[in-house]
């Protein structure tokens, strides 16, 4: 359990709304703005699973300036809980999540993001 805690024990996004847009009916975007530059290695995803497992792909994308984004995880599933190491990153102020396929209307996802060891 020492590992794990040290792991995730910094979540960056803690305390910071998290802007939920469902962009049509199988995509959406949640985006949430960090309370300082830092320098992420993971982000953990959580879908809403008592409504249903529902996103087919996503990518996370993050932001030195707020103006350019640039892809650092992709996946397919999310479901209870996704956990996806961050491609080499300097310090960014803003993580999104794009939610690029769901089998059914996309609910608002939990999004935490970590610096740290990486897994």
């Amino acid at each position: 359990a020492g590992r794990l805690d040290m792991l995730f024990a910094n979540d960056l996004a803690a305390g910071q709304p998290v802007t939920w847009w469902r962009t049509s009916e199988r995509t959406a975007r949640a985006e949430v703005v960090l309370r300082r530059p830092v320098t992420p290695t993971k982000v953990r995803l959580e879908e809403p699973i008592e409504l249903g497992q529902s996103v087919a792909a996503y990518s996370v994308y993050a932001s030195e300036d707020d103006l350019t984004w640039r892809v650092c995880a992709t996946g397919s599933t999310i479901g209870y809980a996704r956990i996806d190491a961050l491609s080499s990153l300097s310090r960014v102020r803003r993580v999104r999540v794009m939610i690029e396929d769901a089998v059914a209307p996309p609910e608002p996802i939990r999004t935490q993001v970590f610096d740290g060891p990486v897994l």
